[in-house]
């Protein structure tokens, strides 16, 4: 697997999620929220506690429109990456969050038309350049546009500092 490809278990949620909804606030007050293992040991704390154990490797967050409302700080986005958490599909992203996974190498992608068609427990397979995927256990085909090119080069590099410095190796600005 790699970040252009996404395949794993679906976690969906509905719209308007901020991050406080995954990682308790308290956890930032106590300064925890900077240690993303440990923060990731209090995810859904407050209102699923014993989820946190079902996350696996691969994982795919799902959610409705302008996912990832809150604090944008990247410890919360680490805290779902040590968790397991392969990457986010949602109708849309609060912009700074989308910003701040995509140049941490974590897909974020908007595709207003998937969510509609998964819930909780799927099994998702999606090849980001193409667009094309499938719900693996109920054999639901998914065509979407590829994800923007931009986007791809700097998950590809491994997010946007290594995309960087392939840039300024190669003496690329475009």
């Amino acid at each position: 697997m790699n970040a252009l490809t996404l395949k794993g278990k679906v976690w969906k949620y509905g719209d308007n999620v901020s991050v406080y909804y995954f990682f308790p606030a308290i956890y930032e007050m106590l300064g925890v929220a900077e240690w993303p293992e440990e923060l990731a040991k209090h995810f859904l704390e407050e209102v699923e506690p014993h989820r946190v154990e079902q996350v696996e490797s691969g994982d795919v967050l799902v959610a409705g429109k302008g996912f990832g409302q809150g604090k944008h700080h990247w410890y919360y986005i680490d805290a779902f990456q040590k968790l397991g958490f392969a990457g986010f599909v949602a109708e849309s992203f609060h912009p700074q969050f989308q910003r701040e996974c995509i140049d941490r190498g974590i897909p974020a992608i908007a595709y207003p038309d998937i969510p509609s068609k998964l819930e909780s427990g799927d099994v998702l397979e999606l090849d980001l350049r193409t667009g094309k995927g499938s719900v693996l256990n109920r054999a639901v085909a998914i065509s979407v546009g590829p994800t923007p090119q931009v986007f791809l080069s700097i998950l590809a590099a491994g997010g946007l500092k290594p995309y960087t410095l392939q840039k300024l190796a190669t003496g690329s600005r475009s």
